[in-house]
């Protein structure tokens, strides 16, 4: 059984099954979302290890160059270290093992409370 944070609150799988899910995973291509995007929409991202970083550039797309307002969901091989990380390239929800303490997920989402360096855009469109 997964753990859900959504937007810094812990939820469980059925308040959010009501939506399409259009799944990634790191080959994927982003911005041929574009068309299936709606507020009904929740994007997974799987992390199938958690040295593969490119689900969050996946998410940055989606949120800061494709406009999607919609659930951005963590899912896989992700950890509460890298809650902070996720949460700041676009994601707005965390799929965590069973086991994973979610309050210290939380908690880690508010270690940081200031950046020193902006995130850039990265398109190459």
């Amino acid at each position: 059984m997964s753990q859900i944070i959504f937007r810094r609150e812990i939820v469980s799988q059925e308040s959010r099954a009501h939506l399409k899910v259009l799944r990634l995973g790191p080959e994927d291509d982003t911005f041929s979302l574009q068309s299936e995007l709606d507020e009904n929409t929740r994007v997974e991202i799987d992390f199938p290890t958690f040295m593969d970083g490119r689900g969050y550039t996946h998410a940055f797309r989606i949120r800061n160059e494709m406009g999607f307002k919609g659930e951005i969901r963590a899912v896989g091989d992700i950890g509460r270290d890298q809650a902070h990380y996720l949460e700041r390239s676009g994601f707005d929800a965390f799929d965590f093992r069973e086991g994973t303490d979610l309050e210290g997920a939380l908690e880690a989402l508010t270690i940081f409370p200031m950046h020193y360096r902006g995130i850039q855009t990265l398109s190459t469109k």
